[in-house]
Formats: C-alpha cells, sequence, structure tokens
C-alpha cells in the first residue's frame, strides 16, 4: 500500500455507509494520500431521496466536497444512457495525479478524450431479460 497515489474508495448506494465502509474510509483519509469518495449506482436511487441520501453519506464519512462524487459508471440503461459524472471522477483523478507530478496520460482511462468518446452499449432489446450483476467473487477473512 505504499505504492499507491491515489484513493478511489467505492461505495454502493444500495448498501450506504455502513461501519465497515466508515472504518476503511478512515484507513484511507489516514494515509495522507488524496482520497475520492464515489458512491456508485446512484442511478437506482429515487429521485426525491438522492439529495438526503447523498448528504447523510458525504456527512458519515467526513468527506470534503471535492472528495466526494456521486455516479453511476454502469446504469441501468433504462434509467440513463451511460455513464454518470465518469467524467468528474476522471478529472478528480487527473488533477490528483498533475499535482503529485504524475503523467495522467499513463492511465488511458483517465483522459478527457475518453469519457466524452467512450462507447456505450446500445440499451437490450424490450423483449431481453433483465440485466444482473456479474456474481460477486469470494472475499477472504479479514
Amino acid at each position: 500500500l505504499d505504492h499507491i497515489d491515489i484513493y478511489l474508495y467505492l461505495i454502493n448506494a444500495e448498501g450506504g455507509v455502513q461501519a465497515r465502509e466508515l472504518s476503511d474510509w478512515k484507513r484511507c483519509r489516514e494515509s495522507g494520500k488524496p482520497c475520492l469518495a464515489i458512491v456508485n449506482k446512484i442511478d437506482v436511487l429515487r429521485p426525491r431521496d438522492k439529495d438526503r441520501y447523498l448528504a447523510d453519506a458525504r456527512s458519515k464519512l467526513g468527506a470534503p466536497e471535492e472528495d466526494f462524487i456521486p455516479a453511476a459508471f454502469d446504469p441501468l440503461p433504462q434509467l440513463a444512457p451511460g455513464p454518470i459524472h465518469l467524467d468528474q471522477v476522471q478529472a478528480w483523478i487527473r488533477a490528483k495525479l498533475l499535482a503529485l507530478g504524475k503523467d495522467p496520460e499513463e492511465l488511458p482511462a483517465a483522459t478527457p478524450d475518453d469519457a466524452t468518446h467512450s462507447p456505450v452499449p446500445p440499451p437490450p432489446p424490450p423483449d431481453a431479460p433483465p440485466r444482473r450483476p456479474p456474481p460477486m467473487p469470494p472475499q477472504s477473512p479479514r
């Protein structure tokens, strides 16, 4: 972990900020390295609940506003045509790497062009079964 330049901490919007997330986030922050909290899957939050949920999540983490981005990297096609706020995540990564004297061009996904030109898969046909997430690999005990 000593060779990590920045931390990107993903939080599932469906699960929220729990004790484990708080503990892991705290460890990332204590490293003194740049940390970005990303609440993924915001596309599944009810619009009337989204702002309250995000404010609560940011408050629980104690994350500065500039280090907290709600996103949906692979949103449900019926809820969003493509990734949500991926450009903001990439801009954050780029800025932090530049501030550290790193070359963000070494990471193709962190270039601004990728955010605007990344192919978005077409929506499934209306008669297609609902998408299911891939199975999670087994986790080793901590």
